[in-house]
């Protein structure tokens, strides 16, 4: 029997966020967490994305507090995913918070951040 590796979680949530599956793709990034896999940070921005293209500001910071918590480094991509999600749902005093934090952070803010 075959196990998932990071490159099949990562399409599934990858095309999750297609369809801004949000809910599935947290629960996808819950079970490779559970499995140990590694590449989790693509993946974590993946899953990210997807609350971002659903509107869902709240998961998405938490998975990027997930991230912290389980010592990976949230980049420029888990940064402007992060930023978008609140944006797009009109909580641009968050948005603004995770583009300071981002900086303190070391990952450098490129045109998609502002």
């Amino acid at each position: 029997r075959l196990r998932p590796d990071h490159v099949s979680y990562g399409a599934a949530i990858t095309a999750c966020q297609r369809y801004a599956l949000w809910e599935l793709a947290l629960g996808l990034l819950a079970e490779m967490t559970q499995a140990r896999c590694s590449g989790h940070e693509m993946t974590c921005n993946a899953a990210i994305a997807c609350c971002a293209a659903a509107g869902e500001w709240a998961p998405a910071l938490r998975s990027l507090s997930m991230m912290i918590a389980l010592g990976l480094r949230p980049d420029r991509v888990t940064h402007n995913a992060a930023i978008s999600a609140c944006a797009r749902d009109g909580h641009w005093q968050r948005a603004v918070g995770l583009f300071a934090s981002a900086a303190v952070l070391g990952a450098r803010p490129n045109t998609i951040s502002f």
